[in-house]
């Protein structure tokens, strides 16, 4: 499975993607939205994990326009936060599901398989 991670925190998005890759799935991870937009457009993921929380990055805003953009409609959308986020926000901006960090290898896993399987 293709996994694209976007934090504007490089080495968040770096750990996040040693994880998956440790599940045994393909990840690439990017740090600024042209990049995670043009990536995912290219390489056309799976699964995104978005990190919602962070300002250089506006997670709602990518999730929307990853919604919108022809190939990517069907990829599950997986908000990701330090901190407890407005569910309802999420779901208007297309998210399938919603982790907190830290985000263990087995949580990982585990969200991965129940989706995939």
């Amino acid at each position: 499975m293709k996994v694209l991670i976007t934090d504007s925190r490089s080495e968040a998005a770096n750990s996040l993607a040693d994880l998956v890759r440790k599940c045994g799935h393909e990840a690439v991870a990017v740090t600024e939205e042209p990049a995670a937009l043009e990536t995912a457009r290219s390489w056309r993921p799976d699964c995104v994990f978005v990190e919602v929380g962070q300002p250089e990055l506006d997670g709602y805003v990518l999730a929307k326009r990853l919604r919108e953009e022809a190939g990517l409609s069907r990829a599950t959308l997986v908000a990701v936060s330090e901190f407890s986020e407005d569910r309802s926000r999420e779901n208007a901006a297309g998210f399938n599901c919603y982790v907190r960090r830290p985000l263990q290898s087995q949580d990982v896993q585990s969200l991965l398989s129940s989706h995939f399987t």
